[in-house]
């Protein structure tokens, strides 16, 4: 899978970018693979096992753009991301995080669409979430393949806690939002992996069913 991840990223059609891959001590070939790629654009940083939330502050530190994305190695990136984020972050220089909504594969093979209901948005595709903590009871807002986070924000609200084992990802969606608004396209930009045994965790996406709303119009 770490070849899809990062075949997404290369096919980008925003171009200038850097991608860091991480590898936090795994057993397997995935770091020789992201050697084996040759492009300018990527590098790889090998450590000792220390957990995801210490490989994702790695590359935040060794990262020399001012804008961060994140993605898991069993994700993807669909080729309009970046440029869909990149309008984010003209529209909305202010927020603190710029995300959008996502597929997931799940076992069974089938693919689900998971819009946020956000009532905000009336009929926009991209707005300010007014009430980040209201909404994310009802929708997955946010998650650690669907986001870009900069570099001034880690600074004001610290980054990934290592001390957590689960979780770590929420509690800096929350930092952020309690501390910044939160930029949403409501658009599936990003694919998440549901099918896949290697997860680090069982992912279901079950808060709600998909909102018929913003993209069906």
């Amino acid at each position: 899978t770490i070849g899809r991840a990062i075949e997404s990223v290369l096919a980008q059609t925003y171009g200038e970018l850097e991608l860091i891959v991480v590898d936090d001590g795994s057993t397997d070939s995935g770091a020789a693979v992201a050697e084996g790629y040759g492009d300018e654009r990527l590098r790889v940083i090998r450590q000792s096992n220390a957990g995801v939330s210490a490989a994702r502050n790695a590359g935040i530190d060794a990262a020399g753009s001012e804008f961060i994305g994140f993605l898991d190695a069993d994700d993807a990136w669909k080729p309009d991301f970046l440029d869909s984020i990149k309008q984010l972050i003209e529209l909305f220089p202010g927020a603190g995080a710029f995300s959008c909504c996502f597929d997931s594969v799940e076992k069974d093979g089938s693919i689900r669409t998971h819009y946020a209901m956000i009532s905000d948005f009336g009929s926009q595709r991209q707005a300010i979430i007014k009430d980040y903590f209201g909404c994310a009871i009802h929708s997955y807002l946010i998650t650690s393949s669907s986001v870009v986070i900069s570099k001034q924000v880690f600074q004001n609200v610290g980054t990934f806690n290592p001390l957590l084992s689960r979780g770590e990802d929420r509690d800096m969606w929350r930092r952020i939002a309690l501390n910044y608004p939160i930029a949403y396209l409501n658009e599936p930009h990003a694919v998440v992996y549901a099918d896949d045994d290697n997860r680090a965790c069982d992912r279901t996406f079950n808060l709600s069913e998909s909102a018929a709303s913003l993209a069906e119009e």
